[in-house]
């Protein structure tokens, strides 16, 4: 099967089908965001920050002002060709 995803775990404090439903919708959440994880490289911006928000647009890819949160920031430098760079890791909202 393919996007399927099974996952179960023993969580013994889930001692009502409230909770349990909490839990779930919380798993459920969590891994739509990952699914939509991916990263950006882009010039250096010294003020870019984890947790920030960032919108995207780009027409060779057909994505127009599509929010990401910045999960991770990979600083590059290529001293060849003196270029400093960042991957920017994202995620959805």
């Amino acid at each position: 099967m393919t996007g399927v995803q099974t996952c179960a775990l023993p969580i013994l404090t889930l001692d009502s089908a409230a909770r349990a439903h909490r839990r779930g919708t919380a798993m459920l959440r969590r891994g739509a965001r990952e699914a939509s994880r991916g990263y950006i490289v882009v010039p250096l911006n010294c003020g870019q920050q984890i947790n920030d928000v960032v919108t995207i647009t780009d027409l060779r890819a057909p994505i127009s002002a599509a929010q990401r949160r910045v999960v991770s920031l990979t600083h590059l430098y290529k001293p060849k060709r003196p270029i400093y760079t960042v991957r920017i890791g994202l995620e959805a909202l």
